[in-house]
């Protein structure tokens, strides 16, 4: 089978980790990939090294002109399905899959109930419904599309966890006695309670060590928070780093306060690394089976999250060298198998 995915950027998200290890997956059994991309970025040397075919396409200055080459692009590689990732392809390139003819699925990485209105969700709820699948990584995601369309395949897959590669993960010392907090740098991911809860215990002469790693749109204002408030010697902003599986072997606590998720990737890895977490009450979180060592708390509770991480301050970390969850169904030939049978199920239509 030819397959051609689809994906703004190879930058350091987990959607972007994630095509990488279906690329690679779907070549190691026996498939052709291809990858559509308009920038690269931090994963794009994994991407290279599982085989796939690299293309690029260029959306500006004009967006809807980057309906012309994709169109090109998508009856030259001639796939028998092309899969679309995220802005701005689920609009553009489903628009460019209907007028090619090629069949198309949607990749669903998020709970879209949870996100705001806007013209790019209405265009969304428009085009979507339009394609031959839906594959969710969560139940919210799938249960809002099968409410919304008709005569459209919704499937439910998990994310792939790589077992293979972090199971040789060495802790670091760098994240030693820190809370560690891995993420986007955006308004859902939540970071700001938690300077908050930082600052409010450092009122009470209790300090908090916190290493936040990413990046994103609040980058800057989140730092300009902590210099404001004299904790910047208690939180240490990493950026985008390769090394996060050790950071978050090494760490005293993993730490995430999202609003809302798809399926949360890194608390997967987390979990699986054997972590201490703190989670945000979400219902992403809470069903996700088989968490061990975990504390869910309200998001928007300052004082509740600063409860916790007091409690936790004094807890001794004991490095484990085993999987504290390993879940079969997310190896990646067991993730890539379940896509096949979508693909093969569209193609076949």
């Amino acid at each position: 089978m030819r397959i051609l995915i689809c994906i703004a950027t190879m930058e350091s998200g987990g959607a972007e980790r994630q095509v990488t290890y279906l690329a690679k997956g779907f070549i190691e059994l026996g498939h052709e990939v291809h990858v559509v991309l308009i920038s690269g970025g931090t994963n794009y040397g994994r991407l290279l090294r599982s085989g796939a075919y690299v293309h690029s396409v260029n959306i500006y200055p004009k967006a809807f002109r980057f309906v012309v080459p994709i169109v090109r692009l998508f009856q030259t590689i001639n796939p028998d399905i092309v899969y679309l990732w995220q802005r701005p392809f689920d609009v553009l390139g489903g628009i460019a899959a209907f007028i090619t003819g090629i069949p198309s699925i949607h990749a669903e990485r998020t709970d879209p109930a949870k996100v705001a209105p806007s013209l790019k969700v209405w265009l969304r709820n428009i085009i979507l419904p339009k394609s031959k699948a839906i594959i969710s990584n969560s139940d919210a995601g799938a249960l809002y599309w099968m409410q919304r369309t008709k005569d459209v395949c919704i499937s439910k897959i998990p994310n792939i966890i790589p077992y293979e590669e972090i199971r040789t993960v060495q802790p670091s010392d760098e994240s030693k006695e820190h809370f560690v907090m891995i993420c986007r740098l955006d308004s859902n991911k939540n970071v700001i309670t938690l300077l908050r809860a930082v600052k409010l215990l450092d009122q009470k002469d209790i300090r908090i060590n916190v290493l936040v790693v990413g990046d994103g749109p609040e980058s800057d204002s989140l730092i300009k928070f902590a210099e404001d408030h004299s904790i910047s010697d208690r939180i240490k902003f990493a950026g985008y780093r390769n090394d996060v599986w050790s950071l978050l072997k090494g760490c005293k606590c993993f730490v995430s306060l999202s609003y809302y998720e798809g399926e949360p990737n890194v608390v997967l890895e987390a979990a699986a690394l054997g972590c201490s977490m703190i989670l945000s009450d979400i219902p992403a979180h809470r069903s996700i089976e088989g968490l061990s060592d975990v504390v869910f708390v309200n998001p928007k509770s300052v004082e509740e999250v600063a409860t916790v991480l007091q409690s936790l301050k004094s807890k001794v970390y004991v490095p484990n060298n085993t999987f504290i969850l390993e879940v079969s169904n997310r190896h990646v030939a067991s993730v890539c198998s379940q896509h096949l049978a979508v693909f093969s199920q569209v193609s076949a239509k």
